[in-house]
């Protein structure tokens, strides 16, 4: 029997998405990858509380999963137990692509984000939301975002970057990795992939051209959101290696002054 390969990543990273075209499904489109598939044929640990979560054990009791999909530091233990070869998808680049993943797939998570930055975090500042993804974008820079950690001398590491890449060079990607764990889709099918992911991706796309556009212009623009213009002023935090509210608030002001 083909050993199990786990998929580690933060959430927001696509996880999903390489899971399904691993477990050798046919190519769909769709935003969040986390549908029938997922749940009837690849293991989520993200939908479990831990090991000891009774759904769970009645879930593995059930079927032998060749596929894990992996998010859920709770599960570490367990996994390690286990006969798999493992794929960390690394945060370690595209961090607004990321945050855009976040926000659209998981909008009452990050209303919670939001929540918090208003009511705790941030409270009394100006711009709290803005701020707060701002500092974010700088944590991202630094790696602790990500709390699922590597191992070094067990994970083949896959860049979250690669799934932006062209069709080509992303093709060159995903067949070198399907190397590593032993598993082949021919290329005509990996190029449906593609399609389809493009396609689930556009509103992630759109956005992102649309925030590396205000980027480039040094500017807000009236359809950017607060979290947008966090991930706007936390790339020049990055830039200019500042972490502090009084940058994040001048830097609001200075790209709002610009706006047409």
């Amino acid at each position: 029997m083909d050993q199990m390969i786990v998929v580690k990543y933060q959430s927001g990273c696509l996880g999903n998405f390489l899971c399904n075209l691993l477990g050798g499904f046919e190519p769909f489109t769709s935003l969040d990858y986390g549908g029938p598939n997922l749940k009837n044929k690849i293991l989520h640990t993200g939908a479990y509380s831990d090991p000891n979560d009774t759904a769970f054990i009645s879930a593995i009791q059930q079927k032998k999963f060749q596929i894990i999909s992996h998010n859920n530091p709770n599960f570490d233990s367990w996994i390690k137990k286990q006969n798999y070869k493992s794929i960390f998808i690394d945060l370690d680049s595209h961090f607004i692509e990321y945050r855009l993943n976040y926000i659209l797939k998981m909008p009452a998570l990050n209303n919670k984000l939001n929540e918090d930055a208003l009511g705790k975090r941030w409270k009394g500042f100006k711009y709290p939301i803005a701020c707060d993804d701002a500092r974010r974008m700088v944590r991202l820079s630094h790696r602790v975002e990500q709390s699922l950690k590597i191992e070094k001398d067990k994970d083949v590491i896959f860049n979250f970057g690669n799934f932006y890449l062209p069709q080509k060079e992303w093709l060159i990607k995903i067949e070198n990795l399907l190397l590593q764990v032993n598993k082949h889709i021919t290329k005509e099918k990996l190029v449906e992939w593609y399609i389809s992911f493009e396609k689930g991706q556009q509103q992630v796309l759109s956005r992102s051209a649309m925030i590396h556009s205000c980027i480039a212009n040094y500017k807000f623009v009236d359809s950017l959101n607060e979290n947008e213009k966090g991930l706007i002023i936390g790339h020049f935090a990055i830039r200019d290696k500042k972490d502090d509210p009084m940058y994040f608030i001048e830097t609001y002001e200075k790209l709002s002054k610009n706006k047409n």
